[in-house]
């Protein structure tokens, strides 16, 4: 236990860190009819940190230092934040102080279609429901100049910083921050962690088998809690890796017959109007907490970024389904593969809507959008099924917990993918088997498998 516990610190450990001694001081306060947030914060112990993120929602208005204001650039939005730098001419000792007056719109929408536009910003609004994680930088994270632009996210959670924040929420009924029961206005948050989840609004909230529950009914809550520890057996079973988040469960409507979406952020999956025989989608939800282990706990700073998070995650997804016997999944991407591969002989079709029917050969992306999202949840996690029937499920895993570790800032993915499966053996001529097959070219006929897998449930 021991020895897997310091794998795991080894493989969240981000390439730079706060002190120890950083401490935020301050109140956050929502207006959630209105959709705004305004913050003042003090923090100290920053120690020499020049640039610092906020969310492309928020606003800085104004920097002290040391009491004193000060002048700041704003660079350009990147994975929904701006990047801001403090006037080179101050060097930041830890006994210093800066004071941010922040101010931000979140947008107030009530129908699901709206909201999906804004599902990246983990700032949302629908249906009186207020959520802000951590990882949408709605504080400040600082980060040195020339670090890494994927480290500034996605490192977030390895911060640890003491909060001593009062928020409130005015016109909400409810206010929790964390996991905590939720309170009346104000809640004072005093904590050593990354930084919080909030949630907010006029909600009903529940704890049931050590899962939080929001908006969801009794009868919902028992089959989420028995799935949902299904699909944390059967992942633990595969990874051997414990799955330890107390995760929160929210459920916001949307107008009637308007689709569903999900998403998931530790310690959360919220869901927008799933209405498949009024029960939640199960494969989506497996999707969803697969999350856990790809993209929380293993973090890729890859040009394959999406490859390693999403598909890896809709990978194991397919196989709780398959272990469950739901072979939905399979079918509809099997499908879309078969459509994809005839549309590609069609110019005009591989032109409609960002490529929708585009296969790209892994080798060749430089960058992280490149991977279309019909092949990130299609087509790539095929991929992966299809390299494990060459390799075994035994090596699967092998290869899956030893890829993430290899993978580092600008590391090429898919050259650290050939690399991790010599690592693990791999007999050269499987490699180039693999290569051939599924990762440079979209062979219907080497995904006979799937099939096979359908035909025989």
């Amino acid at each position: 236990m021991l020895i897997r516990f310091l794998f795991l610190v080894l493989l969240i450990i981000p390439n730079f860190t706060f002190s120890q001694d950083q401490k935020m001081f301050g109140t956050f306060e929502i207006g959630l009819n209105e959709g705004i947030i305004k913050e003042k914060v003090l923090i100290t112990g920053i120690n020499n940190y020049s640039s610092f993120a906020l969310h492309q929602n928020l606003r800085l208005d104004s920097l002290y230092y040391n009491n004193n204001i000060i002048r700041f650039s704003k660079d350009e939005n990147f994975l929904n934040i701006f990047i801001y730098n403090i006037d080179s001419s101050i060097n930041l000792k830890q006994t210093d102080t800066l004071k941010f007056i922040i101010s931000g719109n979140f947008n107030s929408v009530s129908d699901s279609s709206l909201i999906d536009s804004y599902s990246d910003s983990d700032i949302i609004n629908c249906y009186s429901i207020f959520r802000a994680n951590g990882s949408s930088a709605w504080h400040p994270i600082f980060f040195k100049k020339n670090t890494n632009i994927n480290s500034i996210l996605f490192d977030l959670k390895s911060k640890i910083t003491a909060y001593n924040i009062t928020f409130n929420c005015h016109d909400c009924q409810n206010i929790s921050v964390e996991t905590e029961i939720p309170s009346k206005n104000p809640l004072i948050y005093k904590s050593t962690s990354t930084p919080p989840l909030i949630l907010a609004g006029n909600y009903n909230w529940k704890e049931f088998s050590n899962k939080i529950f929001i908006n969801i009914d009794t009868v919902r809550q028992k089959n989420i809690a028995k799935e949902a520890d299904s699909i944390i057996k059967f992942y633990e079973n595969l990874l051997k890796i414990p799955y330890t988040s107390k995760t929160v469960f929210a459920k916001v409507e949307s107008k009637p017959n308007n689709g569903s979406w999900a998403f998931y952020a530790t310690p959360s999956v919220v869901f927008v109007n799933n209405r498949r025989n009024n029960n939640l989608y199960f494969d989506v939800l497996s999707h969803e907490m697969a999350h856990y282990y790809f993209g929380n706990i293993f973090i890729p700073k890859s040009n394959l970024f999406y490859f390693f998070t999403e598909s890896f995650t809709e990978y194991f997804s397919l196989k709780y389904g398959l272990k469950s016997g739901d072979i939905n999944e399979i079918k509809s991407k099997y499908s879309f593969l078969k459509i994809a591969k005839t549309a590609s002989y069609i110019p005009f079709l591989k032109t409609i809507n960002g490529f929708q029917f585009r296969f790209v050969n892994l080798s060749k992306i430089n960058t992280q959008n490149e991977l279309h999202e019909a092949q990130r949840y299609y087509i790539s996690p095929l991929q992966l099924l299809g390299m494990e029937q060459y390799i075994g499920e035994a090596k699967m895993i092998e290869f899956t917990l030893l890829v993430f570790k290899n993978i580092d800032d600008n590391k090429d993915g898919y050259k650290t993918m050939i690399e991790t499966l010599r690592e693990i053996k791999i007999e050269e001529k499987t490699i180039k088997k693999i290569e051939k097959d599924f990762f440079r070219h979209l062979k219907i006929r080497k995904y006979k498998f799937a099939k096979k897998m359908i035909s025989n449930h």
